[in-house]
């Protein structure tokens, strides 16, 4: 899954969380019964620990993924620096080669 993808639903369910919360919030405003309101404080406490997992979850993925962009960075440059090893190698081979070449043609 991409991380836009990720972040995109978590942010569906933060919604929808957060329309779970104002309809309960508004429940606990209208209810009479201690009883009721003990159970809906109760559920909003735990919408309230949910969110806060949710938001940590959000934040963790998109480290993760920062991280991961500068792992590649990193691994861009090696493959670069390798490359280009190879291409400085290859030319002095090509260099050497031709040298002997014209050596043996020549004289």
């Amino acid at each position: 899954m991409q991380i836009k993808q990720l972040s995109a639903m978590l942010d569906t369910k933060l919604a929808e969380l957060d329309a779970r919360v104002a309809k309960q919030e508004k429940n606990l405003f209208h209810s009479r019964l201690t009883e009721d309101k003990n159970k809906i404080q109760q559920e909003l406490n735990e919408l309230a620990k949910l969110r806060g997992k949710l938001i940590k979850s959000k934040e963790l993925a998109w480290e993760v993924h920062s991280m991961e962009r500068g792992s590649n960075k990193k691994l861009n440059q090696r493959k670069a620096t390798i490359g280009l090893t190879l291409c400085v190698i290859g030319g002095a081979t090509a260099l050497m080669l031709l040298y002997i070449a014209l050596k043996d043609w020549l004289g």
